[in-house]
C-alpha cells in the first residue's frame, strides 16, 4: 500500500511540479491576501485543471522546448495577474480593462508610483518561481510512475472541461480568470467601444447662478435597492441607521417614491428633465450635466457600479458627459457578474475626498453606490455582520439585507462628515448634499418575494426609497429663507422623477428649465400631484 501511495504522490509531482504550481498561484495567494473577501474557491479546481491539461503532454512527451514555452505561458500570466493585483487591487476583468484605458494616464502614474515603492518586491517571487520552474525541467530517462494515474487526471480534466462547455458556461465557469475576460472582451467589443465613446454636455443659453462669487459644491448621492421601510430613521425596529439617527444637521423626506423600480431607468429620469409625463429619448433630453455645465460648474462622477453591461452600458454614456468620471468597482466583468462579487462603496470616499479638494470653484458631484443591490451578503465587509438570522433561507436574507443598511448608514454619514469638515474649513462654502435611493427593494415584504421586481402592479415597497439631505452652514447663511423652505416641506409626498429641477433649485441656478412647480425645495412646489407610476396605477389609492 505504501508503495502505491509513494507512486502517486511522485505522479502528482510530475503533472503538478511544485513550481510551476506556484508561478499560477502565486497571484491567486496575493489576491487572497489583499482582498480575501474575492476569494472563489472554485478557481483552485479551475486553475489545477488546466495546468494538466499543459504539463501531462510535456510529461508524455519528454519534450525541454515544449516545457519552456508552457512554463513560459505560466510566467506570462503570473506576472500579468500579481501587476494587475499589485497596482489595482483587484482581478483582470473587462471593467479594469475600461478603466485603464479611461484613465491611462492617471493608471501610467500609479503604475509607475508602484514600481517605485515597495510594492516592487511583491513581484520578485514570480522571477524566482520562473527561473526554478525553468530549471526543472522533464528527464528523459525518468518513467512514469503510474501512466493510468497521468491519465486518470487528465480524463477529469477533460470531463470538467467539456461538462461545463454542453452546459454552456465555459467562458464563464470552466477557464482561468485572465482567459474569461479575454474572451469577455472580445465578445463584448463593440458594447466596450460605445461605453468608451466621449459623449459631450450641452452649452445651453442663459443659465447663470445665483451666487457667481461664493465656492458651491453639490452632492448627489445615488444608493441602490434602498427600501426605507427597513431603515430605522424611518421608524424601522432594528437599528439599522445608527449615525444617521445621531445627526443633527440632516434633514428626511418621509414621503419619496421612485418613478420606476429598476436602476437605469430610474438614474437616468430623475438626473434628466424627462418625468412620468413626459417621456422622452433619455440620452437626447436635456439633464442636470448640461444644466450645471452651462452654469460654469465641474461636473464629476465616481461609480461603485459596473460601468459594463445590459443594465449599466447607458449610465456609463450619460456619465462620460462629466468633465471627470472614476469607476472603482473592478472586481467583475459586467453588471450581472458585478451582483456575486463585493466591491464595498468605501471605494467611493478616497476620490470622492480627492475631488472635493480639488481647485474648481463650483462642482457638480455624483457618488454612485452598489448599495443594497442582491446578493445582500456581498454588500457590506465582515465588521457589518451584526444581525443575524434563524437559519432559514428567508431570515438569513433578511438579516443580510439589514447589514447592508448598516453598511450603508456608514458610508452615507461618512460622506457628510467630510462635507462637514471642508464646511468647517472654509464656512462661506456652500454645499448642500442629497442621497437618493434608485428605487426600493421587497425583502420579503410583499408576497413573499424578494428582490425589485414586479409583473403587473408596481409592489409599493419597491418604490419607496429614503431621501436625506444635508446643508452647510454656508449654505444657511446663504440662503436661510430656501434651508427653512427645505425643512418644511419634509413631509410632502414626492416622485424622484423630478429631482432634476430640485437640484437646479437646491443649487442656485437660472434657468427657464427649472419648474419650481416641481421642486420639493420650493415654496411654490405642487404636492397635489397625482403619483401615477410606471405601472400606470395611482401609487396613493394602492
Amino acid at each position: 500500500m505504501q508503495v502505491i501511495i509513494k507512486r502517486l504522490l511522485i505522479s502528482l509531482k510530475q503533472v503538478f511540479p511544485i513550481y510551476s504550481i506556484l508561478l499560477v498561484f502565486y497571484p491567486f495567494m496575493l489576491g487572497l491576501f489583499i482582498e480575501p473577501d474575492l476569494f472563489n474557491p472554485r478557481n483552485i479546481t479551475i486553475n489545477f485543471v488546466w495546468i494538466s491539461v499543459f504539463t501531462i503532454p510535456v510529461i508524455l512527451s519528454r519534450n525541454v522546448t515544449h516545457h519552456k514555452l508552457v512554463t513560459t505561458l505560466f510566467f506570462i500570466v503570473g506576472f500579468m495577474e500579481t501587476t494587475h493585483w499589485i497596482v489595482l487591487n483587484s482581478p483582470i476583468t473587462i471593467t479594469s480593462l475600461l478603466v485603464i484605458s479611461n484613465t491611462y494616464a492617471q493608471e501610467v502614474q500609479e503604475f509607475s508610483s508602484v514600481m517605485l515603492s515597495p510594492k516592487i518586491l511583491l513581484l520578485l517571487p514570480i522571477f524566482y518561481l520562473f527561473y526554478k520552474a525553468l530549471k526543472n525541467t522533464p528527464k528523459k530517462k525518468e518513467k512514469l510512475n503510474n501512466r493510468l494515474f497521468v491519465w486518470l487526471i487528465g480524463a477529469f480534466s477533460i470531463l470538467f472541461i467539456t461538462e461545463t462547455a454542453i452546459h454552456g458556461r465555459l467562458i464563464r465557469k470552466g477557464v482561468p480568470n485572465i482567459a474569461k475576460t479575454t474572451f469577455s472582451f472580445i465578445e463584448k467589443i463593440q458594447l466596450f467601444k460605445k461605453a468608451l465613446k466621449d459623449h459631450k454636455p450641452r452649452n445651453l443659453k442663459e443659465i447663470t447662478s445665483k451666487i457667481p462669487e461664493h465656492k458651491q459644491t453639490t452632492v448627489i448621492i445615488i444608493g441602490e435597492s434602498n427600501s426605507r421601510r427597513h431603515m430605522s430613521i424611518y421608524g424601522a425596529k432594528e437599528n439599522t441607521s445608527p449615525k444617521l439617527l445621531n445627526r443633527n444637521d440632516i434633514v428626511i423626506y418621509n414621503d419619496v417614491v421612485s418613478p420606476f423600480s429598476t436602476t437605469i431607468r430610474s438614474v437616468l429620469t430623475i438626473l434628466t428633465q424627462t418625468n412620468l409625463e413626459k417621456e422622452v429619448d433619455i440620452l437626447k433630453n436635456i439633464d442636470v450635466i448640461d444644466v450645471f455645465h452651462s452654469a460654469k460648474f465641474k461636473n464629476h462622477w465616481i461609480s461603485n457600479q459596473c460601468p459594463i453591461g445590459v443594465w449599466d452600458n447607458q449610465i456609463t454614456e450619460f456619465s462620460k458627459k462629466s468633465d471627470y468620471n472614476e469607476f472603482v468597482n473592478m472586481t467583475a466583468s459586467s453588471s450581472f457578474e458585478a451582483t456575486y462579487t463585493p466591491s464595498y462603496d468605501e471605494k467611493l470616499i478616497a476620490p470622492f475626498k480627492k475631488v472635493l479638494d480639488n481647485d474648481n470653484k463650483k462642482k457638480l458631484i455624483v457618488l454612485h453606490m452598489i448599495g443594497n443591490h442582491m446578493s445582500y451578503s456581498k454588500r457590506y465587509p465582515n465588521q457589518f455582520n451584526q444581525f443575524e438570522g434563524d437559519g432559514s433561507e428567508q431570515s438569513n436574507t433578511k438579516a443580510e439585507y439589514k447589514n447592508s443598511l448598516l453598511y450603508t448608514d456608514y458610508i452615507v454619514d461618512s460622506i457628510f462628515t467630510l462635507l462637514d469638515e471642508q464646511s468647517k474649513v472654509d464656512p462661506n462654502h456652500i454645499i448642500s448634499a442629497l442621497y437618493i435611493s434608485d428605487h426600493g427593494e421587497n425583502v420579503y415584504d410583499y408576497k413573499n418575494q424578494i428582490g425589485h421586481g414586479y409583473s403587473k402592479s408596481v409592489p409599493k415597497v419597491n418604490v419607496e426609497v429614503p431621501f436625506v439631505v444635508w446643508l452647510s452652514k454656508g449654505f444657511k447663511t446663504y440662503f436661510e429663507e430656501k434651508s427653512a423652505q427645505i425643512k418644511s416641506n419634509q413631509n410632502l409626498p414626492y416622485v424622484s422623477d423630478d429631482l432634476f429641477h430640485s437640484l437646479i433649485d437646491i443649487s442656485g441656478i437660472k434657468t427657464s428649465y427649472l419648474d419650481t412647480t416641481r421642486s420639493i425645495f420650493h415654496r411654490g412646489f405642487n404636492d397635489k400631484r397625482k403619483r401615477i407610476l410606471c405601472d400606470g396605477n395611482d401609487y396613493d389609492l394602492k
